[in-house]
């Protein structure tokens, strides 16, 4: 499921220019305003065209080193964030600090917002402990010059609680979540949009622990918030949908899944317009639930849709782009449709490797997807070769305990599985689950399915006792988490029947 990212970017205000006099002046105006407009549109090449132009302008007028000119370099690297173009958002932000700190001073809470802006950017390469590094300079400097209690505080913690989730760590992430929560409610009120977006991003963090039904909750609180605030018509409203949705998704109840992408996906249609990439993103998770459900040409319409406008809206080289391509590759190999698969897969590394750079998390993805067309296949040397190149990549980018390793070692054992070694496959899968016990909890789905993993190599060694114990543990997990009708549950029960 595509989850929207949540960090709040301090995008600062438009620097209009104002008593200087002449037509400049209100060509400087008109074009900031038709690069605001384009931002909202989601049309940010056509945005960042228009700033650029009042760029010139303003370095004109004003002098490479005015605030003013600070405020456009901002806007213009908080559109290349949102195209994920990272390095390139770094740049103008990086040159909007430079300014800040000249003309500012070290501990003004504009230079904070900067930090924080180049954390973000930072954030989006796969970087999270220098994300952390620049949420840590913000967050210092407000806390000296705005207090404890306040709502940027709040963000910054925030943004803190989104890099630790990216990083795998999800309860430290709620941890700072619940800090930003407590501040909107004491500054803000219960029923502001940011404490809608504390609850979103608690629920984030549930959903990726496995704890769909907790996840559930917080985004409905968030719904409400934001339908009573914003309208049914805000395009907030329709990320709640998303993300109850997802939840949903992972619970195995695809039918309900896809009624709240649904519902997500009109508002997007209504407010932003058939071209907006959120609109794609909608399309994608509408996609991954019907892979989910197994009607892979269904999926495969819809991840086509979502590509089209990705293509459009955001370039052939977004990262949102090769997600695309992930998912597209993944519903071929789910076909059976194995060469296929790894072209798409391909297509999506091509876009990683020259966007996000070599030693990203998501290069890391596409290596191991490659690796399980490969293990399909019946290829397993070459799947194993596949694996470990996206293990190094993990490792050095997420750290020894992140789930995201524990299912790339999942992953190897079930090609040594394939393989026939057995001894070999266990010791990979119980690497797996000593992470996942470790950082998910005892309960997760995942853990679960490394039970199942163990058990069926028990089984293929002939030792039915302990294959049998391994099973009933992923049942019991199954069961609570999942439900009896998810097919996880099914699988596993079938396999029980079997031994007995």
């Amino acid at each position: 499921m595509s989850i929207p990212r949540s960090v709040l970017f301090a995008l600062l205000s438009l620097g209009f220019l104002a008593g200087c006099g002449g037509d400049e002046t209100d060509d400087f105006n008109r074009l900031q305003e038709e690069g605001q407009a384009y931002h909202a549109k989601g049309e940010y090449d056509k945005a960042i065209g228009y700033y650029n132009k009042a760029l010139a302008i303003q370095l004109k007028k004003l002098g490479a080193e005015h605030p003013l000119v600070g405020k456009t370099y901002d806007n213009i690297g908080g559109l290349h964030f949102k195209k994920g173009e990272y390095d390139k958002a770094i740049q103008y932000l990086e040159k909007s600090l430079a300014i800040r700190l000249k003309a500012l001073g070290a501990e003004h809470p504009s230079v904070a917002a900067n930090y924080n802006n180049i954390g973000a950017s930072y954030d989006g390469k796969g970087e999270y402990d220098k994300a952390l590094g620049y949420y840590e300079k913000s967050l210092a400097i407000q806390l000296k010059a705005l207090g404890a209690e306040h709502a940027e505080v709040g963000t910054n913690y925030n943004n803190i609680g989104e890099a630790y989730r990216n990083k795998g760590e999800y309860d430290k992430a709620i941890g700072y979540y619940e800090k930003s929560l407590a501040i909107y409610l004491k500054t803000l009120g219960a029923k502001h949009p940011f404490v809608g977006t504390s609850y979103n991003n608690i629920g984030a963090a549930y959903d990726a622990k496995g704890e769909y039904g907790k996840s559930i909750v917080y985004h409905e609180k968030a719904l409400t918030i934001r339908l009573k605030k914003l309208g049914a018509k805000h395009y907030d409203v329709g990320l709640s949908y998303n993300n109850i949705g997802a939840a949903y998704d992972a619970k195995g109840e695809y039918d309900k899944a896809i009624g709240y992408y649904e519902k997500a996906l009109a508002i997007y249609l209504k407010t932003l317009g058939v071209e907006h990439p959120l609109v794609g993103t909608s399309y994608n998770n509408i996609g991954e639930a019907y892979r989910n459900k197994s009607e892979y040409d269904k999926a495969i319409g819809y991840y086509d849709k979502a590509l089209a406008i990705q293509l459009k809206a955001l370039g052939a080289e977004h990262p949102s782009v090769g997600m695309t391509y992930n998912n597209i590759g993944e519903a071929y190999s789910n076909k059976g449709e194995y060469g296929k698969s790894i072209v798409s897969h391909e297509k999506a590394l091509a876009i990683r490797l020259k966007k996000l750079g070599a030693k990203h998390s998501d290069v890391g993805q596409s290596y191991n997807n490659i690796g399980g067309a490969y293990d399909a296949k019946g290829e397993y040397d070459k799947a194993l070769g596949y694996y470990e190149k996206s293990l190094a990549i993990q490792l050095d980018a997420l750290g020894a305990e992140h789930p995201s390793v524990a299912t790339t070692y999942n992953n190897r054992g079930l090609a040594y599985f394939k393989k026939g070694e057995y001894d070999k496959a266990i010791g990979h899968y119980n690497k797996a689950l000593a992470i996942q016990l470790k950082k998910l909890g005892a309960e997760h789905p995942l853990v679960g399915t490394s039970y199942f993993n163990i058990g069926a190599a028990c089984k293929a060694k002939g030792d039915k006792a302990k294959a049998m114990v391994y099973l009933l543990k992923a049942k019991a997990i199954y069961l609570k988490k999942l439900g009896p009708q998810h097919p996880n549950t099914k699988a596993v029960q079938s396999w029980i029947d079997d031994l007995k």
